[in-house]
């Protein structure tokens, strides 16, 4: 979940592959890019089923909420089905994701949140360094 929460206080740019069905969703932000997406192993099946939001009204929004929440049906041997949902809230709307994943037991069904740093020539690293310390400074201390 670390990686989801990353996307806290970015400014969404572009949201892709929202889409029924769709294997991964792109979050394109002023900070870098948060993907939802599961790697398909053998004998699993995960997808987005639902998406509930307007996705244009996040574009130019700040993120300020990130949240996975899931449950699942069924134990390890047996078919089962878990959901799989996120939530995403912006100071201009939010947005929310519903993910099923369905297996004979033995495989995971679980969606990723991969987050990819963006590099500009203009970055000071030492600058940028400073404000992960911060950004996780805030983040450690309780609400």
């Amino acid at each position: 979940m670390e990686d989801l929460e990353r996307i806290i206080g970015a400014t969404i740019q572009e949201v892709t592959g929202c889409e029924r069905e769709s294997k991964c969703v792109t979050f394109l932000t002023d900070r870098g890019t948060l993907r939802l997406l599961h790697s398909q192993r053998c004998c699993e099946r995960v997808y987005l089923e639902d998406a509930n939001g307007d996705i244009s009204d996040l574009i130019g929004g700040v993120v300020s909420v990130a949240e996975e929440r899931s449950n699942q049906e069924g134990e390890r041997g047996e078919y089962r089905t878990k959901y799989t949902f996120y939530t995403i809230r912006t100071t201009k709307g939010d947005l929310d994701l519903r993910w099923i994943g369905k297996d004979n037991g033995y495989y995971s069904v679980s969606v990723d949140a991969e987050w990819e740093e963006t590099v500009s020539e203009d970055t000071d690293p030492e600058e940028e360094h400073w404000k992960d310390l911060i950004r996780r400074a805030r983040e450690a201390v309780p609400n």
